[in-house]
């Protein structure tokens, strides 16, 4: 058997939503505002909808070996865990208020790791404004399993979206890439000439990862189409390009990376060079995000940058195809705007 993780979903799952498909294109889905009061009455007045108001729901599953490292600290793990849920209702535009937290325990789970991660967990509700709502427990022959099902809100029909990208709109990234892909690399040993000086960096980088909520939120009425980044930059983004039907051309060199991730840049021979470029473009978790918008916007994003102190970087745009080679494509392009012809992949589950 040789199944895909996204025509998995579209051949099995899909139909069993009906006219409500659509929200299997994006990272949550939208309640019609009539189903919200209904859901959320038996909340805590602080986490009640208004009227105006629609429910976002997301859902992820992570699993040890796979999604993060089962040997690293129990509190990073859930913080992890809980953040990478959050990015998904941070690209929809939406504000958490709760979430559902389903755990699959190995046999050897102590009660010390337990409070570590519970602990993990109370930071960051915390942090986030978020309250746990419920879940279940099992136990479980196998490696360590979170399920988090994350709650939010967002005004009526203000919800971002991967398919409403438009011709002529400009492509722009949060942050900077590939300092999480790094990370993981670090923390297996697979990049053993890193300074010990950066490596503390990249770590965090992939085991905190920062929800771009205050981005998402402030990009509703501005943005056209939204995504984080999660499989990887061009994966993810190819979502956004087949869920709007338009390609894509980006600038390579415009790519933002950290001033961390440059120096290894700097100093590492061709081979290493090339990997890390296809950590860049691939490696995932990096959980910015990536959104269109008009050039009518810049300004204001420009501004939203400055105020949210967070760089946002233009990289590219969408446009329209001329034949079914060039559907859906995502261009790369050089400093002479010619055409680059890499072939990496970001991730995807396979069967």
């Amino acid at each position: 058997m040789s199944l895909h993780e996204f025509s998995l979903i579209d051949r099995f799952f899909a139909p069993l939503m009906g006219g409500d498909r659509i929200w299997l294109l994006d990272d949550g889905a939208v309640l019609p505002s009539s189903l919200t009061p209904g859901l959320t009455s038996g909340l805590t007045p602080d986490l009640t909808t208004g009227p105006d108001q629609q429910t976002v729901i997301a859902t992820d599953t992570l699993i040890a070996g796979v999604h993060f490292r089962g040997r690293d600290p129990a509190d990073r793990i859930a913080k992890k865990a809980l953040r990478t849920n959050l990015s998904d209702l941070a690209a929809m535009g939406a504000t958490p208020f709760g979430y559902l937290l389903n755990l699959s325990l190995p046999a050897d789970i102590t009660e010390s790791w337990l409070a570590s991660f519970s602990s993990g967990l109370a930071q960051d509700q915390k942090r986030f404004k978020v309250k746990l709502l419920g879940g279940d427990t099992t136990k479980v022959n196998g490696p360590l399993v979170i399920t988090i099902t994350v709650l939010g809100t967002v005004p009526a029909k203000m919800a971002l979206a991967r398919r409403k990208a438009q011709p002529g709109d400009r492509l722009y990234v949060s942050s900077t890439l590939g300092d999480s892909a790094v990370g993981l690399q670090v923390l297996e040993e697979n990049f053993k000439a890193v300074p010990q000086d950066l490596k503390s960096h990249f770590i965090d980088r992939y085991q905190l990862p920062q929800p771009r909520l205050s981005l998402g939120q402030k990009l509703r009425g501005c943005a056209h189409a939204a995504i984080d980044i999660s499989d990887g930059f061009l994966a993810d983004l190819e979502h956004i390009c087949k869920a709007s039907d338009l390609s894509a051309w980006v600038q390579l060199s415009a790519l933002p990376v950290s001033s961390f991730l440059q120096e290894l840049l700097d100093c590492g021979n061709d081979q290493r060079k090339n990997q890390l470029l296809n950590l860049i473009l691939n490696g995932g978790d990096d959980y910015e995000l990536i959104f269109t918008a008009p050039p009518s916007e810049s300004d204001h994003i420009a501004f939203l940058s400055q105020s949210l102190n967070l760089p946002i970087t233009l990289v590219g745009h969408l446009g329209g195809y001329d034949s079914d080679e060039d559907k859906n494509r995502i261009h790369l392009l050089n400093e002479h705007n010619q055409s680059i012809g890499l072939h990496f992949k970001g991730y995807e589950h396979t069967w």
